[in-house]
Parts: C-alpha cells; structure tokens; sequence
C-alpha cells in the first residue's frame, strides 16, 4: 500500500509526538529535516551542541524564525562517545515533560531523515498501542497494559567481548579523545540489569520518560554511566530492562547501516530506496546531502511532501 492511500484514524490524529533534534553542523540539511515532520500539532526541541562554528550557530538561529514551534535546548559542549550526549538526552527529556499532552519522544540527529508521513508514524503507534491493549479504538487508555516503547536491545554475550571494556573501565575525556585508565576495573551497580546493549534512537512513550527523569534509580545508572565510554549504548537498554517498562520494549524504528569495526554508521544512497520504503522504520540515519541528495528526493516524492508544498491532507474514518 503507498502511503497516499492510507486513511488516518481520527483518534490517530489526536497523538500528539515530541520530536527532539540533536545537530553540531550542516544547517542545511537541518531546515530539510524540519521541513520534512514540521507541523502545527507536534512539539520541536532542538539542541546545537557549543562545539558548533559561530555561521553555524547563527544560520540554525535563521532557520527557526520559519518554524515557531521550534525551541533550543541551551547549548553544551558533546562529544562523541561521551556522557554529554546522554545529558543532553535527559535534559530534552526532562523539558519535555513540562509541556502538556504529548505521547510520544522520539530523538532525531540530523543526519535522519523520515521514512513516512508523520500522520502515517500516528497512525502505526496507535495501532501497536491498540494491539497490545494499552488503549482502545478512539485512543483513550485502558488501564490494562502500559504502552510500547521502541528501543534497540541487543544480549551481551550476542556482543564481542570489548563492548564490556566500554564500562568494566572508568573512561575520561582528555584533550577531546577518551582515555581508559588501565588496569582499574569495576561493576555496574547490582540493582541496574546491566547484561543488555543497545542504541540511544529510540521512540518512547510519556510514561517511560517520566519514569526515566524522576525514579532515584536512575540516578543510580548515571553515576556510574558517566565515566563509560559510549554510554549512550547503554543508558536505555539498562535503564528499560531494570524498569516496571521491562516488557514493553519493541523493535527500533531507526534503521541504520553498520559495519563491524565501525565508529559511524553507513551514509544510505539512491541504491537503498527499495529497503528504506519497504522497512517498517519511520526513520533512517545516516544521510548525507553532499554524498547522495537524490535519495531524500525519493522519499519525499513516495511520502507525498514536495518540499515547500502543504502537506496533504487525509481523510479521517467515520
């Protein structure tokens, strides 16, 4: 089915998504990714890390006088691999939940770009709510289970042995590269479920965040994440499987290309089209308009979304 004949439920249209954008560079491809999921229903926070050059700093600043739904995190220096970006996280996370109504966060960096029309992600989240039996047809829950949450969870012993290096080690960052202290090992504390790795991309419902930002046992985790390396691998799949959340994890909605051995993941071409529109992903990562812009040009002609152009708009069931 092409996403031009779907019927959006009209409970569907009432879940409401809190889209949060992490970017250091390329203030371009920024404004195409907002441009792709901005609309007046959703919310929009958005973080420049400091590490970003002043023209950079100032054109993400232009671009968000054309989307008023925009709002900036206050900026902090991240780096790669570090604690700063499970930080930054939570910090979105917590500022989320002071505005109102919302269902769902999902994170977004800017090199992701989506795979289907928002109202196409309402609608699969509302279903998979409904199937699993945390809310009924209109939406309203039902009090009967908790609500999916889409995270990346991978067993340890499915990992090669040097993922456990990444915390058995205290990591600090030292002239802009992370250093282990050698022959120092420790344990992850007994209370966090620590046998799981995963990835920070990730779709996850209210209740799940509030958890995340206000249960002391989370604080438990970070003290000891913020001296791993990688702790963005680990701070959800932990985090989740130590959590009353435990079974309501399901599979990502991210998809991304790795290879082994590699710090950063494939950049997705014009030959990945037939995957990426046939993937139940809503969203892709990593995309690179000075590698390959014909394939956003794809994706928006197969979702309907001429860049510039209104969105269209769907017909509501009876």
């Amino acid at each position: 089915m092409e996403h031009s004949e779907f019927v959006w439920s009209a409970a569907a249209l009432q879940l409401q998504i809190c889209f949060f954008l992490m970017v250091h560079d390329k203030p371009n491809q920024f404004r195409r990714l907002v441009s792709a999921i901005y609309n007046d229903k959703d919310h929009f926070i958005v973080h420049v890390s400091a590490a970003a050059t002043d023209d950079d700093k100032q054109s993400f600043t232009r671009i968000a006088r054309d989307y008023p739904r925009l709002e900036f995190l206050p900026s902090r220096m991240t780096h790669w691999g570090h604690w700063s970006l499970v930080e930054t996280h939570a910090a979105a996370i917590t500022r989320a939940l002071q505005i109102p109504d919302w269902d769902y966060m999902i994170n977004l960096s800017g090199a992701c770009y989506p795979l289907k029309p928002v109202d196409e992600i309402r609608q699969r989240l509302l279903e998979a709510a409904e199937e699993c039996g945390a809310c009924d047809a209109d939406g309203a829950p039902t009090g009967n289970s908790l609500w999916p949450n889409y995270v990346t969870i991978q067993h340890l012993d499915q990992c090669p042995g040097h993922v456990r290096e990444r915390f058995n080690h205290y990591w600090y960052l030292f002239k802009g590269k992370l250093r282990k202290i050698p022959l120092i090992r420790r344990k992850p504390p007994a209370s966090i479920d620590a046998q799981w790795k995963g990835s920070n991309w990730s779709v996850l419902h209210r209740d799940f965040c509030t958890w995340l930002d206000r249960d002391p046992l989370v604080a438990t985790a970070n003290a000891f994440l913020r001296r791993c390396k990688l702790p963005e691998e680990f701070w959800l799949p932990w985090l989740i499987m130590s959590s009353p959340f435990r079974d309501t994890r399901s599979a990502n909605r991210h998809l991304i290309h790795w290879t082994p051995g590699m710090a950063h993941p494939h950049v997705l071409v014009s030959k990945d089209f037939d995957e990426l529109i046939g993937s139940d992903a809503f969203f892709a990562r990593k995309f690179d308009p000075n590698v390959d812009s014909t394939i956003l040009d794809m994706l928006d002609e197969v979702s309907k979304r001429g860049l510039g152009e209104p969105r269209l708009q769907r017909r509501q069931s009876s």
